[in-house]
């Protein structure tokens, strides 16, 4: 198996290179703006708050995003082609996305909530009244970036992006006529992108891109915390500049 990775790995690399159409030799700094919709996916939460001996698993919980309601959704980067390899850069990209659990909704219960044990449906409301992340379940992502031009004229590029970073999230939970909301360094984000930019004109162009991303977070809650795997698809438009 060894052998034959060191003989394909080399060939993959060198059709690569021969596919990848040539481009000037130089340096070109982007900044990029761009809003959209994004759609978290249905996630087990786990809530867990010691002190009232509460450790449960509430699955599945639905999430919206709602990305046009104040705070919007969006984002900002900027990144550097390197001058030997034009066709490939690296960016630094924050991203703004909500999470918002519909708790009125029915999920299964299971684990224990005041020290006794629980296996049943029931709204989410039951045990937390509240959770979401609506300041921003904020990445912050360290990308590499794959610019193809495709056709009309190189005005065309296919571009693909792939990183990671820490989550910055503000989540917001109420329990028991409490309320806490924080801003906290929380887990690991990844992200896989691929989009198309257009030249409009002098550096600016136009761009539109679906990503995936997948955090698993860990907020502070009311006596507590609350995690959970978040697993979302993104639309996203904007502008850009080249320079």
């Amino acid at each position: 198996m060894g052998n034959l990775c060191r003989r394909i790995v080399p060939a993959v690399l060198a059709l690569a290179c021969a596919l990848l159409p040539a481009a000037p030799l130089r340096a070109e700094w982007r900044l990029q703006s761009y809003l959209g919709g994004a759609k978290t996916m249905d996630a087990s939460l786990h809530l867990e708050q010691p002190a009232a001996s509460n450790d449960l698993e509430l699955d599945p919980v639905v999430f919206s995003s709602k990305s046009f309601d104040p705070p919007l959704y969006y984002g900002i980067r900027v990144g550097y082609l390197l001058p030997q390899l034009p066709w490939l850069g690296f960016e630094a990209e924050f991203t703004h996305l909500k999470v918002i659990a519909d708790t009125r909704r029915v999920a299964h219960a299971t684990g224990r909530f005041g020290g006794q044990e629980v296996d049943r449906d029931t709204a989410v409301d039951e045990f937390l009244e509240e959770f979401a992340i609506t300041h921003g379940m904020n990445f912050l992502f360290v990308n590499a970036v794959v610019h193809w031009p495709a056709f009309a004229a190189n005005r065309v590029h296919i571009v693909l992006r792939s990183g990671g970073g820490p989550t910055v999230p503000h989540a917001e939970s109420s329990a028991g006529g409490r309320r806490l909301e924080q801003y906290e360094l929380s887990g690991l984000g990844v992200q896989a992108a691929a989009g198309i930019e257009v030249a409009l004109r002098g550096g600016l162009h136009g761009l539109v891109e679906y990503k995936l991303t997948r955090a698993h977070p860990t907020g502070t809650v009311i006596d507590g915390t609350a995690d959970a795997i978040f697993w979302t698809h993104h639309g996203v438009f904007g502008l850009g500049f080249a320079f």
